[in-house]
Protein backbone atom coordinates (compact mmCIF):
# COMPACT_ATOMS: atom_id res chain seq x y z
CA UNK A 1 0.00 0.00 0.00
CA UNK A 2 2.82 2.38 0.97
CA UNK A 3 4.69 1.62 -2.29
CA UNK A 4 1.56 2.53 -4.29
CA UNK A 5 1.19 5.87 -2.49
CA UNK A 6 4.86 6.86 -2.66
CA UNK A 7 4.91 8.16 -6.29
CA UNK A 8 1.86 10.35 -5.60
CA UNK A 9 3.37 11.71 -2.37
CA UNK A 10 6.66 12.52 -4.12
CA UNK A 11 4.81 14.26 -6.95
CA UNK A 12 2.89 16.40 -4.47
CA UNK A 13 6.06 17.32 -2.57
CA UNK A 14 7.87 18.30 -5.76
CA UNK A 15 4.93 20.32 -7.08
CA UNK A 16 4.43 22.26 -3.85
CA UNK A 17 8.15 23.00 -3.44
CA UNK A 18 8.24 24.33 -7.00
CA UNK A 19 5.06 26.30 -6.42
CA UNK A 20 6.64 27.97 -3.38
CA UNK A 21 9.70 28.89 -5.46
CA UNK A 22 7.38 30.16 -8.19
CA UNK A 23 5.73 32.62 -5.80
CA UNK A 24 9.09 33.76 -4.42
CA UNK A 25 10.39 34.39 -7.92
CA UNK A 26 7.21 36.15 -8.95
CA UNK A 27 7.54 38.49 -5.95
CA UNK A 28 11.18 39.45 -6.48
CA UNK A 29 11.62 39.36 -10.26
CA UNK A 30 11.59 42.80 -11.93
CA UNK A 31 8.31 43.83 -13.53
CA UNK A 32 8.21 44.06 -17.29
CA UNK A 33 8.95 47.57 -18.49
CA UNK A 34 8.25 47.11 -22.18
CA UNK A 35 6.29 44.89 -24.55
CA UNK A 36 7.36 44.28 -28.12
CA UNK A 37 4.08 44.03 -29.99
CA UNK A 38 5.41 41.66 -32.66
CA UNK A 39 7.59 39.29 -30.61
CA UNK A 40 6.82 35.67 -29.73
CA UNK A 41 8.70 33.08 -27.67
CA UNK A 42 8.26 29.29 -27.88
CA UNK A 43 9.48 27.43 -24.79
CA UNK A 44 10.46 23.78 -25.27
CA UNK A 45 12.10 22.04 -22.32
CA UNK A 46 12.17 18.43 -23.54
CA UNK A 47 14.30 16.05 -25.60
CA UNK A 48 15.36 15.49 -29.19
CA UNK A 49 12.29 13.56 -30.35
CA UNK A 50 9.85 16.06 -28.85
CA UNK A 51 11.69 18.93 -30.55
CA UNK A 52 11.72 17.17 -33.93
CA UNK A 53 7.95 16.62 -33.72
CA UNK A 54 7.62 20.42 -33.48
CA UNK A 55 9.81 21.20 -36.49
CA UNK A 56 6.99 21.14 -39.03
CA UNK A 57 5.05 23.62 -36.91
CA UNK A 58 8.10 25.89 -36.62
CA UNK A 59 8.62 25.75 -40.39
CA UNK A 60 5.00 26.66 -41.02
CA UNK A 61 4.84 29.37 -38.36
CA UNK A 62 7.94 31.21 -39.55
CA UNK A 63 5.86 32.40 -42.51
CA UNK A 64 3.57 34.22 -40.05
CA UNK A 65 4.20 37.92 -40.66
CA UNK A 66 2.34 39.02 -37.53
CA UNK A 67 5.51 38.31 -35.57
CA UNK A 68 8.72 39.72 -36.95
CA UNK A 69 10.66 38.60 -33.89
CA UNK A 70 10.40 34.82 -33.37
CA UNK A 71 12.44 33.07 -30.68
CA UNK A 72 12.73 29.45 -29.48
CA UNK A 73 14.07 28.56 -26.03
CA UNK A 74 15.54 25.05 -25.63
CA UNK A 75 18.10 23.37 -23.40
CA UNK A 76 21.62 24.09 -24.61
CA UNK A 77 22.38 20.53 -25.78
CA UNK A 78 19.85 20.90 -28.61
CA UNK A 79 21.17 24.16 -30.05
CA UNK A 80 23.44 22.27 -32.53
CA UNK A 81 20.42 20.22 -33.66
CA UNK A 82 18.20 23.23 -34.38
CA UNK A 83 21.03 25.02 -36.17
CA UNK A 84 21.04 22.28 -38.81
CA UNK A 85 17.52 23.07 -39.96
CA UNK A 86 16.29 26.00 -42.00
CA UNK A 87 14.65 27.86 -39.13
CA UNK A 88 14.20 31.61 -39.24
CA UNK A 89 14.24 32.04 -35.46
CA UNK A 90 16.60 33.32 -32.82
CA UNK A 91 17.53 30.36 -30.58
CA UNK A 92 17.99 30.94 -26.84
CA UNK A 93 19.34 28.22 -24.56
CA UNK A 94 19.58 27.36 -20.89
CA UNK A 95 21.09 24.56 -18.80
CA UNK A 96 18.21 22.40 -17.59
CA UNK A 97 19.92 20.85 -14.56
CA UNK A 98 21.38 24.18 -13.49
CA UNK A 99 17.98 25.85 -13.84
CA UNK A 100 16.45 23.17 -11.66
CA UNK A 101 18.98 23.27 -8.81
CA UNK A 102 20.61 26.72 -8.89
CA UNK A 103 18.18 29.41 -7.71
CA UNK A 104 20.42 32.32 -8.72
CA UNK A 105 20.81 30.93 -12.24
CA UNK A 106 17.05 30.38 -12.38
CA UNK A 107 16.40 33.97 -11.35
CA UNK A 108 18.78 35.35 -13.96
CA UNK A 109 17.31 33.29 -16.83
CA UNK A 110 13.83 34.54 -15.98
CA UNK A 111 15.11 38.10 -15.64
CA UNK A 112 16.54 37.91 -19.18
CA UNK A 113 13.24 36.61 -20.56
CA UNK A 114 11.31 39.45 -18.91
CA UNK A 115 13.77 42.00 -20.35
CA UNK A 116 12.98 40.72 -23.87
CA UNK A 117 9.44 42.07 -23.48
CA UNK A 118 7.61 39.31 -25.35
CA UNK A 119 4.08 39.96 -26.48
CA UNK A 120 3.27 36.23 -26.67
CA UNK A 121 4.81 33.17 -25.07
CA UNK A 122 3.83 29.61 -26.04
CA UNK A 123 4.64 26.61 -23.85
CA UNK A 124 5.08 24.21 -26.77
CA UNK A 125 6.54 21.42 -24.60
CA UNK A 126 4.32 18.35 -25.19
CA UNK A 127 3.67 17.89 -21.46
CA UNK A 128 3.55 20.77 -18.99
CA UNK A 129 5.52 20.57 -15.75
CA UNK A 130 6.36 22.91 -12.90
CA UNK A 131 9.52 24.28 -14.48
CA UNK A 132 8.32 24.92 -18.03
CA UNK A 133 5.10 26.41 -16.61
CA UNK A 134 7.22 28.66 -14.39
CA UNK A 135 9.34 29.86 -17.32
CA UNK A 136 6.27 30.43 -19.48
CA UNK A 137 4.30 32.36 -16.88
CA UNK A 138 7.12 34.38 -15.32
CA UNK A 139 8.33 35.58 -18.71
CA UNK A 140 5.55 38.14 -18.14
CA UNK A 141 4.22 38.12 -21.69
CA UNK A 142 0.98 39.84 -22.58
CA UNK A 143 -0.48 36.58 -23.95
CA UNK A 144 0.39 33.09 -22.64
CA UNK A 145 -0.60 30.00 -24.67
CA UNK A 146 -0.36 26.30 -23.78
CA UNK A 147 -1.19 23.06 -25.55
CA UNK A 148 -3.14 21.39 -22.73
CA UNK A 149 -4.91 22.53 -19.56
CA UNK A 150 -4.00 19.28 -17.77
CA UNK A 151 -0.70 17.58 -17.04
CA UNK A 152 0.28 14.19 -15.56
CA UNK A 153 3.28 15.91 -13.96
CA UNK A 154 1.24 18.38 -11.88
CA UNK A 155 -1.16 17.77 -9.02
CA UNK A 156 -4.71 18.97 -9.63
CA UNK A 157 -4.44 21.90 -7.21
CA UNK A 158 -1.09 23.13 -8.57
CA UNK A 159 -2.25 22.59 -12.16
CA UNK A 160 -5.30 24.78 -11.55
CA UNK A 161 -3.18 27.54 -10.00
CA UNK A 162 -0.87 27.69 -13.01
CA UNK A 163 -3.84 27.54 -15.40
CA UNK A 164 -5.10 30.91 -14.13
CA UNK A 165 -2.07 32.61 -15.65
CA UNK A 166 -2.61 31.21 -19.15
CA UNK A 167 -4.60 33.17 -21.74
CA UNK A 168 -5.50 30.18 -23.91
CA UNK A 169 -5.14 26.39 -24.20
CA UNK A 170 -5.51 24.49 -27.46
CA UNK A 171 -7.18 21.59 -25.54
CA UNK A 172 -7.57 19.43 -28.63
CA UNK A 173 -9.98 16.51 -28.70
CA UNK A 174 -6.99 14.52 -29.95
CA UNK A 175 -4.22 13.36 -27.64
CA UNK A 176 -1.76 13.14 -30.55
CA UNK A 177 0.88 15.87 -30.21
CA UNK A 178 1.27 16.27 -33.96
CA UNK A 179 -2.47 16.87 -34.35
CA UNK A 180 -2.45 19.34 -31.46
CA UNK A 181 0.38 21.28 -33.14
CA UNK A 182 -1.73 21.36 -36.30
CA UNK A 183 -4.49 23.00 -34.27
CA UNK A 184 -1.99 25.43 -32.74
CA UNK A 185 -1.12 26.28 -36.34
CA UNK A 186 -4.77 27.13 -36.97
CA UNK A 187 -5.06 29.11 -33.72
CA UNK A 188 -2.48 31.55 -35.05
CA UNK A 189 -4.53 31.99 -38.22
CA UNK A 190 -2.32 30.07 -40.61
CA UNK A 191 -4.23 28.99 -43.68
CA UNK A 192 -3.34 25.31 -43.84
CA UNK A 193 -3.24 22.39 -41.44
CA UNK A 194 -0.63 20.73 -43.60
CA UNK A 195 2.70 21.85 -42.24
CA UNK A 196 5.45 23.15 -44.47
CA UNK A 197 8.50 20.91 -44.64
CA UNK A 198 11.72 22.57 -45.76
CA UNK A 199 14.19 19.73 -46.33
CA UNK A 200 17.92 20.20 -46.66
CA UNK A 201 19.71 18.62 -49.59
CA UNK A 202 21.85 15.72 -48.40
CA UNK A 203 21.44 13.67 -51.54
CA UNK A 204 25.03 14.01 -52.76
CA UNK A 205 26.51 14.01 -49.29
CA UNK A 206 27.24 10.35 -48.53
CA UNK A 207 28.48 9.38 -45.09
CA UNK A 208 31.90 7.72 -44.93
CA UNK A 209 31.43 6.56 -48.51
CA UNK A 210 28.83 3.96 -47.52
CA UNK A 211 25.58 3.63 -49.44
CA UNK A 212 22.61 1.33 -49.94
CA UNK A 213 22.30 0.42 -46.27
CA UNK A 214 19.67 -0.30 -43.64
CA UNK A 215 20.06 1.86 -40.54
CA UNK A 216 19.11 0.36 -37.16
CA UNK A 217 18.81 2.25 -33.87
CA UNK A 218 18.24 -0.58 -31.36
CA UNK A 219 18.10 1.36 -28.07
CA UNK A 220 15.85 4.08 -26.69
CA UNK A 221 16.58 6.35 -23.74
CA UNK A 222 14.50 4.04 -21.52
CA UNK A 223 15.43 0.36 -21.60
CA UNK A 224 11.87 -0.76 -20.91
CA UNK A 225 10.83 0.45 -24.38
CA UNK A 226 13.50 -1.59 -26.17
CA UNK A 227 12.83 -4.57 -28.39
CA UNK A 228 14.77 -7.70 -27.39
CA UNK A 229 18.48 -7.42 -28.26
CA UNK A 230 18.57 -11.11 -29.28
CA UNK A 231 15.90 -10.40 -31.88
CA UNK A 232 17.80 -7.37 -33.13
CA UNK A 233 20.94 -9.53 -33.42
CA UNK A 234 19.14 -12.18 -35.46
CA UNK A 235 17.53 -9.50 -37.64
CA UNK A 236 20.83 -7.67 -38.28
CA UNK A 237 22.59 -10.94 -39.13
CA UNK A 238 19.84 -11.88 -41.58
CA UNK A 239 19.97 -8.47 -43.26
CA UNK A 240 23.79 -8.49 -43.41
CA UNK A 241 23.70 -11.52 -45.70
CA UNK A 242 21.81 -9.44 -48.25
CA UNK A 243 22.81 -5.78 -47.76
CA UNK A 244 24.90 -3.35 -45.75
CA UNK A 245 23.70 -2.70 -42.19
CA UNK A 246 24.59 0.29 -40.01
CA UNK A 247 23.84 0.37 -36.28
CA UNK A 248 23.95 3.53 -34.15
CA UNK A 249 23.90 4.20 -30.44
CA UNK A 250 25.32 6.27 -27.60
CA UNK A 251 28.41 5.35 -25.60
CA UNK A 252 26.12 3.97 -22.91
CA UNK A 253 24.44 1.74 -25.53
CA UNK A 254 27.65 0.53 -27.19
CA UNK A 255 27.68 -2.80 -25.34
CA UNK A 256 24.23 -3.61 -26.76
CA UNK A 257 25.33 -2.48 -30.23
CA UNK A 258 28.38 -4.79 -30.09
CA UNK A 259 26.17 -7.66 -28.89
CA UNK A 260 23.87 -7.17 -31.87
CA UNK A 261 26.74 -7.02 -34.39
CA UNK A 262 28.20 -10.25 -32.95
CA UNK A 263 31.08 -10.46 -35.44
CA UNK A 264 29.00 -9.84 -38.57
CA UNK A 265 31.30 -8.52 -41.31
CA UNK A 266 28.77 -6.52 -43.32
CA UNK A 267 27.75 -4.30 -40.40
CA UNK A 268 29.12 -0.86 -39.42
CA UNK A 269 28.60 0.83 -36.06
CA UNK A 270 28.68 4.51 -35.14
CA UNK A 271 28.68 5.65 -31.53
CA UNK A 272 27.94 9.11 -30.10
CA UNK A 273 27.58 10.80 -33.46
CA UNK A 274 27.11 14.55 -33.68
CA UNK A 275 23.77 15.77 -35.02
CA UNK A 276 25.09 16.75 -38.46
CA UNK A 277 26.56 13.30 -39.12
CA UNK A 278 23.51 11.58 -37.67
CA UNK A 279 21.24 13.50 -40.02
CA UNK A 280 23.43 12.69 -43.04
CA UNK A 281 23.58 9.03 -42.06
CA UNK A 282 19.80 8.85 -41.64
CA UNK A 283 19.05 10.81 -44.80
CA UNK A 284 21.09 8.45 -46.96
CA UNK A 285 19.78 5.12 -45.64
CA UNK A 286 17.32 3.09 -47.69
CA UNK A 287 15.39 1.97 -44.60
CA UNK A 288 15.37 3.00 -40.95
CA UNK A 289 14.41 0.59 -38.15
CA UNK A 290 14.02 2.00 -34.65
CA UNK A 291 11.91 2.27 -31.52
CA UNK A 292 9.83 4.81 -29.64
CA UNK A 293 12.76 7.23 -29.68
CA UNK A 294 14.11 10.49 -31.04
CA UNK A 295 15.86 8.79 -33.96
CA UNK A 296 12.56 7.42 -35.26
CA UNK A 297 11.18 10.97 -35.14
CA UNK A 298 14.24 12.11 -37.09
CA UNK A 299 13.75 9.43 -39.77
CA UNK A 300 10.12 10.50 -40.21
CA UNK A 301 11.14 14.16 -40.41
CA UNK A 302 13.64 13.27 -43.15
CA UNK A 303 10.89 11.35 -44.98
CA UNK A 304 12.73 8.01 -44.92
CA UNK A 305 11.04 4.59 -45.16
CA UNK A 306 10.66 3.83 -41.46
CA UNK A 307 9.76 0.95 -39.18
CA UNK A 308 9.21 1.99 -35.57
CA UNK A 309 8.58 -0.63 -32.89
CA UNK A 310 6.54 1.55 -30.55
CA UNK A 311 4.54 -0.50 -28.06
CA UNK A 312 1.53 0.96 -26.27
CA UNK A 313 2.82 2.89 -23.25
CA UNK A 314 1.86 6.25 -24.75
CA UNK A 315 0.20 4.96 -27.88
CA UNK A 316 -1.42 7.75 -29.85
CA UNK A 317 0.35 10.57 -28.03
CA UNK A 318 3.63 10.71 -29.99
CA UNK A 319 3.41 7.66 -32.25
CA UNK A 320 1.98 6.86 -34.68
CA UNK A 321 1.87 9.98 -36.84
CA UNK A 322 2.80 10.87 -40.43
CA UNK A 323 1.40 7.49 -41.40
CA UNK A 324 1.70 6.58 -45.06
CA UNK A 325 2.83 3.71 -47.26
CA UNK A 326 6.49 4.41 -46.38
CA UNK A 327 6.06 4.18 -42.60
CA UNK A 328 5.06 1.20 -40.47
CA UNK A 329 4.49 1.33 -36.72
CA UNK A 330 4.68 -2.09 -35.11
CA UNK A 331 3.04 -3.05 -31.82
CA UNK A 332 1.10 -5.93 -30.34
CA UNK A 333 -2.37 -4.64 -29.48
CA UNK A 334 -3.36 -5.02 -25.80
CA UNK A 335 -6.17 -3.75 -23.61
CA UNK A 336 -3.71 -1.93 -21.31
CA UNK A 337 -2.53 0.60 -23.94
CA UNK A 338 -1.97 4.07 -22.50
CA UNK A 339 -0.25 2.82 -19.31
CA UNK A 340 2.52 5.49 -19.64
CA UNK A 341 5.00 2.61 -19.43
CA UNK A 342 3.85 1.64 -15.93
CA UNK A 343 3.62 -1.97 -17.06
CA UNK A 344 1.83 -4.65 -15.07
CA UNK A 345 3.95 -7.35 -16.72
CA UNK A 346 7.61 -8.25 -16.25
CA UNK A 347 8.19 -7.17 -19.83
CA UNK A 348 5.92 -5.12 -22.11
CA UNK A 349 4.20 -7.70 -24.32
CA UNK A 350 3.10 -4.91 -26.66
CA UNK A 351 6.77 -4.82 -27.73
CA UNK A 352 8.20 -8.23 -26.83
CA UNK A 353 5.51 -10.16 -28.75
CA UNK A 354 6.60 -8.59 -32.04
CA UNK A 355 8.46 -11.28 -33.97
CA UNK A 356 11.61 -11.17 -36.07
CA UNK A 357 9.60 -12.38 -39.07
CA UNK A 358 7.13 -9.52 -38.69
CA UNK A 359 9.89 -6.90 -38.75
CA UNK A 360 11.78 -8.65 -41.56
CA UNK A 361 8.74 -9.08 -43.79
CA UNK A 362 7.63 -5.49 -43.17
CA UNK A 363 11.13 -4.36 -44.13
CA UNK A 364 10.92 -6.24 -47.43
CA UNK A 365 7.59 -4.58 -48.18
CA UNK A 366 9.02 -1.11 -47.64
CA UNK A 367 12.22 -1.83 -49.56
CA UNK A 368 10.19 -3.05 -52.53
CA UNK A 369 8.19 0.17 -52.46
Amino acid sequence: MLEELLPEVLLQMKCYINLLLFWILKEFLPKRSNISSNSILFIHSEKMGDIIVCLDFFYSFQKNNDYSKKIILVTEEYLPLLQLFNLDYEILTYEKRKYKYNFVYRFNILKKLIAKGFNTVVNITPERGSLNDEMTILSSAHKIVGLKSKSPFLTRVVNNIYNKFYSHFINSNSKNIYTILSELNSYFGLSTKTFSFLPRDYAENKFDGIKDYILIAPSSSEEFRNWDKYKFRALAKRFSLETKVVIVGTKRQEEVVDFIIDGSTNVNKYIDMNYADLIRLTHNCKLFIGLDSGLSHLALQLDKPTIAIIGGGKHGTFFPYKQNSKNKFLFSQMDCFGCSWVCKYKSPHCISDITIEEVYNTSLQLLQG
